[in-house]
């Protein structure tokens, strides 16, 4: 791809949010997805950069941005709205092996799934962690302080409640 401009040719129905000679920012449907990170990839943007969702009061969104491996600065980043109540997005970590753990942060902070995803289970948190607590709509009062143990055999403390520094 020799100009972003590329990218709205092939996708004429891509919302342009921001556009400049160097960044392309665009709204793709979800059911889009795949077929846009395909076409990145075969036009020279096959790196991801990043990967993460945001929380709005009325919907969810997957944000993309995706690279290129040739040293240009050029980025294209991709934002798809899918509803809060089904948040649901297409795994593309099968075209893209580096986005496996992204996906599981964002699914494990925000509670986003990503459909055909080889693992999806939680990175960070254990696997029985109530809710996703970067969404608005979780409160940290439905959750018990973190047990934290060492290799000492004792059994696990909450390190607040243990002095750490000297007084």
């Amino acid at each position: 791809m020799t100009n972003l401009n590329s990218f709205t040719t092939r996708f004429p129905d891509a919302k342009v949010l921001e556009q400049n000679e160097k960044l392309l920012f665009v709204e793709i449907g979800d059911l889009k997805l795949l077929v846009a990170v395909g076409f990145l990839m075969e036009n020279g943007f096959g790196r991801l950069i990043s990967l993460g969702g945001a929380d709005y009061q009325d919907r969810m969104e997957g944000i993309y941005h995706f690279g290129r491996y040739d040293g240009k600065p050029d980025i294209i980043a991709l934002k798809v709205k899918i509803p809060k109540s089904l948040p649901v997005l297409p795994s593309i970590a099968k075209l893209i092996p580096g986005a496996n753990w992204h996906e599981r942060e964002t699914y494990d902070l925000l509670g986003i799934k990503f459909e055909g995803h080889p693992d999806l289970a939680r990175i960070f948190l254990p696997a029985d962690f109530p809710g996703y607590p970067l969404r608005k709509d979780w409160h940290g009062e439905d959750t018990v302080p973190l047990l934290f143990g060492d290799d000492s055999g004792e059994p696990p403390t909450n390190l607040i409640e243990k002095k750490i520094y000297n007084e």
